[in-house]
This record gives C-alpha cells, structure tokens and sequence, in this order.
C-alpha cells in the first residue's frame, strides 16, 4: 500500500474517532443547571418579572412585586425550580367589579363621530385604571417559578401560573375580559358591547411581554433537532399550511399536465405544416402562410428561457 493510501487512512480514522468523541461528549454533557444562592435567585426572577412589564400600570404593579424564594431544587433539564411566595397587588379583585363600566364604553367620539381605535380606548381607560391599581389590596401567594440554564446563559420561563401569582391574577382578568360580549348597563339590562375594540384596548393596558415557550437546554446535536422540528411545524402544520402547500402543488400538476397536452397538439401541428412544406415542390400560398406562422412561432419559443 502507497504513502498516500495509509495519509488518507489514517486521516479518515482521526476524523472519524473526532466525530465520535464529539458525539459522546455531546449526548453525556451536563443536565444539571449552575448552582444559585437564595439572594442570587431572588434578584434575578425579580429583575427578570420588572422585564415582563410592558405598559405603565404593569410596570407600576411589577415595581410593588416583592418575591420571596423560600427553597431552590434542581431539576435534570438543566431547571432551577424555585418555591416562592409573592407579595403582590390584588389586581384581578380590584378591577374586576368595575368591568361593566370599562365595556359600557361608547365605540364612537362624541366631537367626530369616528369609531374609536383600541389605542383611543387604551389611553380612554389607563386613567381610571391606574387608580384602581393604586388602591388595590396587598396578598401573597405561592407559586412555583422556574429558571433554566441555556447556552445565553440563565432563562426565566414565565408560565400562566407563576405570571398570575406575581401580577395578582392579571392573566385570567385580561383572559375574562376577552371572552365577553355584553355588559349590565345602568339600566340593569344586559347590552352587547359596542365595538371589539373596547375589550382590546382594556387588554392593551395590562399587557405583558414575555416568552410563553419553554427555553432549550438541549445539547447542541438537541437544539439542532429541536430548530428543525420547530421550523417543520412552523412552515407545515401551524395554521394547517400543509393545506396550501397541497393545493399549490394539486394546480401545478394539472397545470403541467395542460402544458404538455397543449405543447404535444401545437407540436403535431407544427411539424406537420413544417414536413408538408419541405416535401411539397411547389407549395401553394395557404401552405406557405401556415409555414410562415410555425416558423416566427419556432423562432419565438426557441428564443424564450425555460
């Protein structure tokens, strides 16, 4: 065996035994997260839930949070789970029982008689919002709040359940306002609310901006096949895009098959005007007209790209 040869061997064998070194360390690397102490975790969930706060009143209610971690666990995901209890604003009891006023709202401006936007509502309503968030009770709840340790380095997952127990319940009032369609008028007689936007600009107020996805705390090889598969869903199944993907591809195909039918009837035609013209010694004029035409559409069609 040449020089050369037993090079490429053993260079292909070094390759190989790298990718599988990589391989192992990949599938064996730690699921543990990074140690935290109890002040450490406190002051970053608190940071991290101030962060959430988008709008006036939710950072005014995230500055009243005070978080408490009574106990800290790891979990085998890389997950820092974190027992806490919350001294927060009773947001949902305090705004709940005005709600009726809020959508009794009218969905036009008095001066213009234009309908109002859900911005014009928002700015309508954060006034009287604001005082009643102002005045609201303190409470604390219990909640679980759960961080987790990524290659951008510590993530905090704001679920339903820990979002509602630091924002005294402001998601299932946001979710509550949502689905309602009426209101009790002064009148105690039961009324649609006037414009969907009453309830969008009500929402607007108390939004929150947060991930709802949970973090990846896969190795690099999971995180690969996690991006993939995401992107699969994304692309196919989200919004049944799957569905227009086939209907796309079911009009190509009957296109393509119209094509070639067309193309097979005018390639008939135009090789046997062609093949009659150049057998005929003295073609008539008729022919020569119809030779004429297939030469300019030969001249056309060879001159076109694809």
């Amino acid at each position: 065996m040449s020089k050369k040869k037993i090079l490429w061997l053993v260079a292909t064998a070094a390759i190989v035994i790298a990718l599988s070194l990589c391989l192992i360390w990949q599938i064996n690397s730690s699921t543990k997260a990074a140690e935290l102490t109890q002040n450490e975790a406190e002051i970053f969930v608190n940071e991290e839930f101030d962060k959430i706060a988008s709008t006036k009143l939710t950072t005014f209610i995230a500055q009243q949070n005070e978080i408490t971690v009574n106990k800290i666990n790891y979990g085998s995901e890389k997950d820092i789970i974190l027992s806490c209890s919350v001294a927060t604003l009773n947001i949902y009891d305090a705004i709940k029982p005005y709600l009726n006023t809020f959508l009794s709202a009218k969905a036009k401006k008095e001066d213009s008689g234009m309908v109002k936007s859900a911005l014009n509502f928002k700015l309508e309503f954060e006034p009287y919002l604001s005082e009643l968030i102002s005045n609201a009770d303190r409470i604390t709840n219990e909640c679980t709040i759960y961080l987790y340790d990524t290659e951008r380095g510590l993530v905090l997952y704001a679920d339903d359940k820990s979002t509602n127990a630091v924002f005294g319940n402001l998601l299932t009032l946001c979710e509550d306002v949502s689905a309602i369609k009426s209101y009790i008028g002064a009148d105690l007689v039961e009324k649609e609310i006037e414009s969907p936007n009453v309830n969008k600009g009500f929402i607007q107020c108390l939004e929150l901006r947060r991930d709802i996805h949970k973090p990846d705390t896969s190795n690099y090889i999971g995180r690969l096949y996690n991006n993939l598969k995401k992107d699969f869903y994304r692309n196919f199944i989200e919004h049944d895009r799957y569905k227009t993907i086939f209907t796309g591809l079911w009009v190509t195909i009957k296109l393509t098959v119209c094509a070639l039918i067309i193309g097979i009837v005018l390639g008939f035609i135009v090789a046997f005007v062609r093949c009659t013209y150049l057998k005929t010694t003295k073609p008539f004029f008729v022919l020569r007209f119809f030779d004429s035409i297939c030469q300019i559409y030969l001249t056309v069609i060879r001159g076109t790209p694809v």
